[in-house]
C-alpha cells in the first residue's frame, strides 16, 4: 500500500514520521462501499471536492468539507472520530491531503475510495446530487434567500445553519 502513497509525498511523510500502519491507510472499493451504504453499515463518507463538484454528482449520504476546509472544520466531524471514514475527491491528492490533516487532528480510521469520484462514475454507481448538507452557507443563502453570504455561517449535520466565531 505504501507505494500509492508515493506520489503525494506528505502523506508518506505523514506515515514515517507518525507510525501509520498500513491497516490505517487502507482503501475501499467502489463497489463494497456501494453496497455498505445500501445496507446500513456503511463508514461515514467524506467529499473533499469543490461545491460545484459535490453538487452535481456525489456518494450517496456523503458528508462534504472541501479539502482546503478540513482543518479549520474538523470540528464539524467530532461526532465521527471513532467511526471508520472513507475520504474521496475526483481522483486522489485532495483526499490524500484532507486525510493528512485529519489524521494529524486526531482521527484513526481513515481510509480512501479506490480510484475515488472517477472510479465511481467508471463502475455506473448511483450518485445524488445538489447542494450540501455540510457546506458553507454560501450555495443555500445566495440561492435561495437572494442574501449575501455569511462567511461564519456554517450548516452542521442535521442541516442546521450555525454561525462561527
Amino acid at each position: 500500500m505504501r507505494s500509492k502513497l508515493v506520489t503525494t509525498g506528505v502523506t508518506t511523510e505523514y506515515s514515517a514520521a507518525h507510525n501509520v500502519s498500513d491497516a490505517e491507510m487502507d482503501v475501499m472499493t467502489p463497489d463494497a462501499l456501494n453496497a455498505a451504504t445500501g445496507s446500513g453499515t456503511a463508514p461515514a463518507v467524506l467529499d473533499v471536492r469543490t461545491l460545484a463538484e459535490y453538487a452535481a454528482g456525489h456518494v450517496r449520504g456523503a458528508i462534504h468539507i472541501p479539502f482546503n476546509e478540513v482543518g479549520r472544520r474538523v470540528g464539524e466531524l467530532e461526532a465521527l472520530r471513532e467511526r471508520p471514514i472513507v475520504v474521496y475527491c475526483g481522483h486522489g491528492p485532495r483526499a490524500w491531503m484532507a486525510g493528512v490533516v485529519l489524521r494529524w487532528q486526531g482521527f484513526r480510521r481513515i481510509s480512501y475510495l479506490r480510484g475515488h469520484m472517477a472510479a465511481w462514475r467508471r463502475a455506473g454507481l448511483p450518485e445524488e446530487s445538489g447542494p450540501s448538507p455540510v457546506a458553507s452557507a454560501t450555495a443555500y443563502t445566495s440561492r435561495e434567500q437572494g442574501s449575501q453570504e455569511d462567511p461564519d455561517a456554517r450548516r452542521t449535520l442535521d442541516g442546521e445553519v450555525r454561525r462561527t466565531e
